[in-house]
């Protein structure tokens, strides 16, 4: 035999066999996000974007944004590290897809001016994606 059976421990049994219809499969609570969705902090490499006083900072140093540069990072780290179309971003923010082009070349000139490595990339054929 190349595996040993194991009995699962007796209030397993009792917890998934005799629990009542609809209940849970895990004895884990439910992480529930703060109602204050504003109060969060967005954090992604190095960069740090808060929220409530739509700061941001690149390891404890502040980074001066334009509003429209602002939006587009917020955005952006919402989602970091995942390819979001061009036209997505477009219909988030309002604005054409040929603003956004340029939204991403300023943002990205700003964070490089400011010393990230963290910047919105072109995926060819696919959208952006802030990575390092």
């Amino acid at each position: 035999m190349d595996y040993m059976p194991v009995e699962p421990p007796i209030e397993a049994d009792e917890t998934l066999f005799n629990a009542p219809p609809g209940a849970s499969w895990t004895r884990f609570p439910k992480r529930h996000r703060a109602h204050g969705a504003e109060s969060e902090t967005l954090r992604y490499r190095g960069l740090v974007f808060d929220l409530a006083s739509n700061a941001v900072r690149l390891q404890e140093r502040q980074v001066n944004l334009a509003d429209a540069e602002r939006d587009l990072l917020k955005t952006l780290m919402r989602r970091a590290g995942q390819i979001i179309s061009a036209a997505w971003l477009a219909d988030q923010l309002g604005v054409t897809i040929s603003e956004i082009e340029e939204r991403i070349r300023s943002l990205s000139e700003t964070l490089v001016e400011a010393g990230s490595c963290c910047l919105p990339r072109r995926v060819e054929g696919l959208g952006y994606i802030l990575w390092r």
